[in-house]
């Protein structure tokens, strides 16, 4: 497949997952065990959709989830306000 569009989509929820995957795993942000578990699950999913478009995919239609891109950005701000609200507890 030689699609710009194709590896700028998969490359976008690797980063994504990635992200998430740090969020979940940092001991340093104080957030409640549930928002490590769905920024982990997420990010888990996210990288493993891109592992498979680009490992194991085959074909010339794939599915373009807008939450690709607007997830981890929510994700990361209620983390981060999270983090701040038990930090000043």
């Amino acid at each position: 497949m030689n699609d710009p569009m194709f590896y700028g989509y998969t490359a976008a929820l690797g980063i994504s997952g990635a992200i998430l995957l740090v969020l979940a795993l940092q001991p340093w942000l104080k957030t409640s065990t549930g928002m490590r578990v769905l920024n982990g699950l997420i990010g888990v999913g996210f990288l493993g959709y891109a592992f498979y478009l680009l490992f194991l995919f085959d074909g010339d239609e794939y599915r373009i989830f807008i939450y690709a891109f607007i997830a981890p950005i929510l994700l990361l701000v209620q983390t981060v306000r999270q983090s701040k609200a038990q930090q000043n507890a």
